[in-house]
This record gives structure tokens, sequence and C-alpha cells, in this order.
């Protein structure tokens, strides 16, 4: 099954969104059964080089909305809200996609860059929607109505078909979901009735606690980067209510993680470097 990720070169926090890439990567292992690709919107660059060693495949890309984001978050109080924006966006990007590039998939597997996939993790096991796509919950476990697209698993062949009307809804709520969750408010609104529901241990947030049937763990508001300032009380509110359950924890395993795929990483390319030398 493809697992497709999106990234915008303009994204804040650019260097710590690499690192969280690196350990999603890292963390799909073979066993998994996900072949990872990467929507990108940028230059090449070193980092970029780097996720595509560790196995992505790096498409560029840019959201048909973008020029309109740019245009709507031009007077927002967001730091770099365009920037977010055109990152977040990309991922309506998929059916249109599969058709330029002949994919034969039924059904793809995207997620936010933030997530790490647990050992027991397997693509065959997850369950398959009949049409359009499957998500959990956002914030509270039980709120399927207020689900979070930050894992979804989207069957292509209904989602091509109602493409032109799902982006027409999308551009019509520019104006409301550039100050609201990006694009995500369209999809909660175009797929009310007719989303279907993820186990929330595809979708698993630190702050819901321990859970060992989790598959795909997804630090959901704060990140493992933002430990100290949570520690010291400089980070938002917002993040240090949700830093409970099982974050810290979770957190040392996002650094063994990371540090284990920056070992590999410089052990591919010193075998690329050998082999180039001969």
């Amino acid at each position: 099954m493809k697992w497709i990720f999106a990234f915008n070169e303009d994204s804040p926090n650019f260097k710590n969104y690499i690192d969280q890439l690196k350990v999603a990567l890292i963390s799909n292992t073979e066993k998994h059964g996900l072949t990872p690709t990467l929507l990108y919107d940028g230059k090449p660059n070193d980092s970029i080089r780097d996720l595509e060693i560790l196995g992505a495949e790096v498409i560029p890309l840019a959201s048909a909305f973008k020029e309109e984001i740019i245009k709507e978050t031009l007077n927002s109080e967001v730091p770099r809200a365009a920037s977010i924006g055109c990152g977040a966006f990309l991922r309506c990007e998929i059916p249109r996609l599969s058709i330029d590039l002949g994919w034969t998939d039924e059904h793809v597997l995207y997620t936010d860059c933030d997530v790490m996939f647990m050992p027991s993790f397997r693509a065959d096991e997850m369950p398959l929607p009949d049409r359009y796509i499957s998500v959990a919950p956002e914030g509270s476990i039980d709120d399927f109505d207020n689900f979070n697209s930050g894992v979804m698993v989207m069957h292509l062949p209904s989602l091509i078909e109602i493409d032109d009307d799902f982006r027409k809804q999308l551009k019509s709520d520019l104006p409301l979901s550039t100050k609201a969750d990006w694009d995500q408010f369209t999809y909660k609104k175009y797929f009310a009735s007719t989303r279907n529901r993820l186990n929330p241990v595809y979708n698993w947030k630190p702050y819901w606690g321990e859970n060992e049937e989790a598959k795909i763990v997804h630090f959901h508001g704060p990140k493992p980067w933002i430990r100290l300032e949570i520690s010291n009380g400089w980070a938002p509110q917002i993040m240090r209510d949700l830093a409970i359950g099982i974050f810290y924890e979770l957190c040392e395993e996002w650094d063994a993680l990371l540090s284990k795929a920056n070992k590999r990483l410089e052990s591919l390319k010193q075998t690329r470097s050998n082999t180039s030398a001969q």
C-alpha cells in the first residue's frame, strides 16, 4: 500500500519536521507493507535527499490553491500562515495525482509528518473503506463527528468521482478554512455523513494514554522537539495541556528512532560513497 505524506519547504520549523519525517520513515519497517511517497512543494536540498536515501519517493507538487491561500492569509495573525496552509492542502491533490501518475491502487494511506508506526502495524490488516475516507476522532476518543484528517485511509476511485465537486467546496471554504483548521475544515464538512469510522488505534494521540494496541502514534499538538519549552512553561498553554498521558514516554521512543534513522542514513551514505569510488 502506498503511504503518502506531504511537506512544504517553507514550513515553519523545517529542520524539526525533517527529523519528524526521518522518524516516520525509520519506523516504517518492511513488515509494515507500506511504500512511502512524499509530496513536496519546494526546491531540492540535502534534507530532502536524505529522506530519499531513507526510502521515500519524492514527488514535486504544489497545491492547486496556493495562490488563493497566499492571498487569503496576507493579513493573518498566524506567523507564516501561508506556508502552513500550502503544505496542508497538498493532500487534497492525491486523487488527481493518482490519475496523472497512473496509479492503480484502490486505497492509499495518508498521514501527517508527525507520526510513528508501531511494531504491530500491518498494512494488510487495516480496515479499508469501500467509499471515500476512513478517519478517527481528533481530540475526544469517542467523538467521530469531530474527526482528524492527519491519518486517512483513502478510497481513490470514489474520491476521483467527486474530486471536481470537492475542489469547488475547498475553494469556496478558503475564507473560513484559512482561519480555522485548513483543508480539514472542508473535509469535516464535505464528508460529515459519508466518512467511515477508523479505529482510533490507527491515529493514537499520546494524551489519550497508554494503549498496547496502538498501530500509528500521531503527535497531535505537542511535538517531541518542544519538550524543553513545555517543561519550562514557554510553550503555548494548549501544548502544555496536551503534554500528558504517555507523551514523554513516546518522546523517548521518538529519540531512539531518530538516532537510529541518523545512523542508518550515515551508513547508507557511506555505502554509496564507497560504491561510487570503486
